[in-house]
């Protein structure tokens, strides 16, 4: 059997979405042929084999920002990844199309138009709009698998029959072996009470609301603490605003997009990990 999945970001773009794609494609691949097409990233190269996994990447600008696409990056990546995956369905005679998210899903509904190919969709985060686009594409799929009873609500209420949860997983070999001291000696940590919280850099992600509450916290108790945010993203300029108008340039730690395998090494030194989403289908974090 031979799978696709058009997707607009892949490994090595950060994001909840990216990594459950990853695993996805990486674990079926010793059962099933897997391809993957999605936007080029900067110094990734057009065509590459990893984990087993097929990996082809298009589109009309390269990424940079591997934690924030741009507007104008989603709009003409898109018809790349239509086209090289309507080629490539014909000459690698695919059999499904696993599709990650709605814009990828309504590359699935075409590809069912135009090729005949049917697809399955995956979706970890709430969506909130039931127009009839998504309505169209999310019913013509032959499974809708959700990540949780949330998400599964939202499928039942715009008529989709078919819905399985599929809860999402960490490998928690990464967290094993740790050694706290060491850990905190390399990231810099000292002796301050650290939290810690990782994500991309957007308002549904809640981080303001977590740097003033960590304001009236600074402000009440006599220990150090500290706070540290990983993650890119739009909205870094104006955290790091929001931290100096508060006085807390020196108790909050932006540490920008850091390389996922390096993620397990910085919740194993600091104390305290919040998670502050306005939102989460089922946040792997």
């Amino acid at each position: 059997m031979r799978i696709l999945i058009p997707v607009l970001h892949y490994c090595p773009v950060i994001g909840g979405l990216e990594t459950w794609t990853k695993n996805i494609a990486e674990r079926l691949s010793d059962k099933v042929e897997m391809f993957v097409v999605t936007g080029r990233v900067k110094d990734s190269p057009k065509k590459e084999t990893l984990s087993g996994v097929d990996i082809f990447r298009t589109s009309f600008y390269s990424l940079r920002d591997l934690s924030y696409s741009s507007l104008i990056y989603i709009l003409t990546a898109l018809p790349f990844i239509f086209f090289k995956s309507f080629f490539l369905i014909k000459e690698k005679e695919i059999n499904l199309c696993h599709c990650q998210g709605f814009l990828s899903s309504f590359l699935g509904y075409l590809f069912l138009k135009l090729r005949g190919i049917p697809y399955i969709v995956t979706v970890q985060r709430l969506e909130t709009r039931k127009d009839f686009l998504r309505k169209l594409v999310y019913r013509n799929a032959k499974i809708c698998l959700v990540s949780s009873f949330a998400v599964k609500e939202y499928f039942k209420e715009i008529g989709v029959k078919d819905i399985r949860i599929v809860p999402n997983g960490i490998d928690f070999k990464e967290f094993i072996g740790l050694d706290r001291e060491s850990l905190r000696r390399k990231i810099g940590l000292k002796n301050e009470f650290t939290v810690i919280t990782v994500g991309r850099l957007e308002r549904r992600k809640g981080f303001q609301y977590l740097i003033k509450a960590f304001n009236i916290l600074e402000n009440r108790v006599k220990d150090k603490i500290k706070l540290i945010i990983i993650g890119g993203g739009d909205l870094k300029k104006e955290l790091e605003d929001l931290a100096e108008n508060l006085s807390l340039k020196e108790k909050i730690d932006f540490r920008g997009q850091i390389s996922p395998k390096d993620v397990p090494g910085y919740l194993g030194a600091c104390d305290c990990f919040v998670l502050s989403s306005l939102e989460e289908g089922f946040g792997i974090v």
